[in-house]
């Protein structure tokens, strides 16, 4: 995944405790998605994802870059987006 890639919670994403303000929000429609911003492997989540479509501000806690609408993860929580024709 590279900067720029729009993004989702994974299977593995959804079942992470830590992750529950999102994955609670999977029966929204459209479904919240992502735009990867930033990626650095020397960090322990190195990749910081921008969240769309949130009905309110994520928590801000330990992870450093996470704000507002913004929050970090590791490769294993995420997958590209699948966007379908009309």
């Amino acid at each position: 995944m590279k900067v720029g890639d729009l993004v989702t919670l994974s299977a593995k994403g959804h079942s992470v405790q830590l992750n529950y303000t999102i994955s609670g929000m999977v029966s929204l429609k459209p479904q919240p998605f992502g735009m990867i911003v930033s990626h650095d492997e020397t960090e322990y989540y190195p990749y910081r994802v921008q969240w769309y479509g949130l009905p309110y501000d994520l928590p801000e806690w330990g992870k450093a870059g996470t704000t507002k609408d913004t929050m970090r993860f590791r490769r294993y929580e995420l997958k590209r987006l699948k966007l379908r024709s009309k």
